[in-house]
């Protein structure tokens, strides 16, 4: 079974959005979570708000075109912020064997 990686989802989503509820969703979600941390804190209370407002809708037990997109939402918001912790993991490991060969600030 292979993994698909979060970019690959991304575009596949990002190819098909115009047709579809839940990929126009999803792209939604992963650019929300990519462009949270550069904004001001308006804009960031904004898109809380809005999270947890899709969260509530796509956890209802509706079968709709908007249940649908609130799923998507909350799909590409989730596997945005699972890459970054990926990522950041990642950061953490090579800094770890840099300190044990000795070498503090190679990365």
């Amino acid at each position: 079974m292979s993994k698909y990686s979060f970019e690959e989802k991304y575009q596949f989503n990002k190819a098909r959005a115009k047709g579809c509820n839940f990929a126009a969703g999803y792209c939604l979600g992963a650019d929300l979570y990519e462009m949270y941390p550069r904004q001001n804190a308006e804009f960031q209370n904004t898109v809380s708000e809005f999270i947890s407002t899709a969260r509530e809708n796509a956890a209802a037990k509706i079968d709709t075109d908007l249940d649908s997109w609130n799923k998507g939402v909350m799909c590409g918001y989730r596997d945005a912020a699972n890459e970054r912790k990926a990522r950041a993991k990642v950061r953490t490991q090579e800094r770890k064997q840099a300190r044990a060969r000795g070498n503090l600030f190679t990365y």
